[in-house]
């Protein structure tokens, strides 16, 4: 009987504990966002309370593990590209068109590399992206697509040939 209330006593303590450990990292981080904003005040996609807010719920799932299956909210996850399309125009112009699925995607950055390298970086609001090249008669190859958000994490990359005859 005096073990069982030992082993829900020491449990009440080790929560205690973890409580306080939370408390502490959650007022350091709070403090350090305070003085690196001061020096970055003008970086908009650099640190941010989105990211410290992403480091506090992963140390409080860390310490209270819970059974969700899914990811909870709030997790920065990786952007992904859906939708890459190419529509050949008038005069040797293509257009490649998708969208960006991120909890940001205005944010991010996608990269095309390839037959035509370049960087867009107008991401509409709801991830819709899209951009013109002009290529000479005869010039196929393939056009890679690759999304990254704020937190420089990258997307899985997508491909598409073009034939240019």
């Amino acid at each position: 009987m005096k073990k069982r209330h030992k082993d829900k006593k020491r449990s009440k303590i080790k929560k205690e504990l973890r409580i306080i450990i939370v408390i502490v990292i959650i007022f350091l981080l709070a403090l350090m966002s305070v003085s690196l904003n001061k020096k970055v005040a003008s970086t908009t996609k650099g640190i941010s309370g989105r990211g410290i807010l992403n480091l506090i719920e992963d140390t409080l799932n860390y310490l209270f593990p819970n059974s969700y299956d899914q990811v909870p909210s709030g997790i920065n996850q990786l952007p992904s590209i859906q939708n890459f399309k190419v529509t050949q125009g008038v005069g040797g112009l293509w257009t490649f068109t998708g969208q960006v699925h991120d909890e940001e995607p205005e944010t991010c950055t996608v990269f095309l590399s390839g037959l035509s390298t370049v960087t867009i970086n107008k991401i509409k609001r709801n991830g819709d992206f899209s951009h013109t090249i002009s290529l000479p008669i005869g010039k196929s190859g393939e056009v890679t697509a690759t999304a990254q958000d704020f937190q420089k994490q990258k997307s899985k990359s997508t491909s598409i040939y073009i034939f240019n005859s």
